[in-house]
């Protein structure tokens, strides 16, 4: 019998995320005005501003940051004024549900470019950060730089690791996309975004292999411009005429080898490696949090948790 590993996406530092070669995961605020460098004066946050993910599956757990004069800053809180009222008004923007913790101190790595705005002082109820106060001071350590996370965090996945059906997670629970609509160009992005090449198939509709499954996504259609698939149009959450038979799936250019289940995402789970065409477990023989560490980065997801018994035995070949 297999034995179970747990891998989480946690808040590796800027040094770790570098040295593995990644980029920190984003949660960006964009605006467009052109805020004082060096002020320290207390000032409503710049208007015309947006929010979305970059370099990221979802788009809400990210680190702030904003735009100036076409350069991305990140936002600090130096004064500890960074709280879940500020994290409530980026959620409630975002249509991300409800703040779940506003970390600070770098949660997910410090940011590369300038620190462009401060302490933040949202009352919680405003609906745009724009509505909000803040200091335009540029001279703030990453360090300080600040996050949020929020209740409806999403996150796709290929059910063989770069090959099989697209799944989601939304709403606490993972479930399927369907192929309506779809085209080579947006599967293309899929792939890409999950770190698996390029598209290597066509996208066919198949029979769903979730049980219960809700439809979570249909008509998903990319236009070419967008940032991120998160960006891209569809059907609303939740409210399609998808059938059990016309989920999508496809195949990526590169393999994914290595894979967890039976967590609530793909970084966590029992470790189940394949073997020619065939998936099967690893067993406990002189397993540690070592070889658990190895897991978590060829996975992309992040610095290992624990290495626990919790998510029962495969039914597959045990290695």
């Amino acid at each position: 019998m297999g034995f179970n590993r747990l891998c989480l996406l946690t808040a590796p530092s800027l040094d770790s995320l570098r040295r593995q070669g990644k980029t920190p995961k984003n949660l960006v605020v964009k605006n467009g005005r052109n805020l004082g460098k060096g002020s320290s004066k207390r000032d409503p946050f710049p208007d015309n501003q947006d929010l979305k993910p970059v370099n990221g599956q979802g788009q809400c757990e990210r680190r702030v940051e904003v735009l100036r004069n076409g350069q991305w800053g990140t936002m600090c809180d130096y004064s500890s004024n960074w709280d879940m009222k500020d994290a409530a008004v980026v959620c409630r923007q975002l249509g991300c549900g409800e703040a779940l913790s506003g970390p600070r101190y770098a949660h997910f790595g410090g940011g590369t470019g300038p620190v462009l705005v401060r302490n933040v002082n949202c009352k919680g109820q405003e609906s745009a950060l724009k509505d909000c106060q803040s200091e335009t001071y540029s001279l703030c350590h990453h360090y300080y730089d600040v996050s949020a996370v929020c209740s409806e965090f999403k996150m796709l996945r290929l059910t063989d690791g770069c090959s099989g059906q697209l799944q989601v997670f939304y709403n606490n629970s993972w479930g399927s996309v369907c192929a309506n609509n779809m085209d080579k160009a947006t599967a293309d992005k899929i792939c890409k975004e999950l770190g698996c090449g390029s598209l290597k198939s066509d996208v066919k509709e198949e029979l769903s292999k979730l049980d219960p499954d809700p439809k979570w996504l249909d008509n998903v259609r990319c236009r070419g411009h967008e940032a991120s698939v998160w960006q891209c149009p569809s059907s609303p959450w939740g409210k399609n005429t998808c059938t059990r038979t016309e989920v999508a799936e496809f195949s990526c250019s590169e393999t994914l080898d290595l894979r967890l289940v039976g967590g609530t995402n793909n970084c966590s789970g029992r470790v189940e490696i394949k073997y020619g065409d065939t998936w099967g477990t690893v067993c406990d023989d002189d397993w540690d949090m070592k070889d658990v560490k190895v897991v978590c980065r060829q996975l992309r997801c992040g610095e290992p948790v624990s290495a626990e018994l919790e998510f029962g035995g495969g039914r597959g070949v045990s290695g």
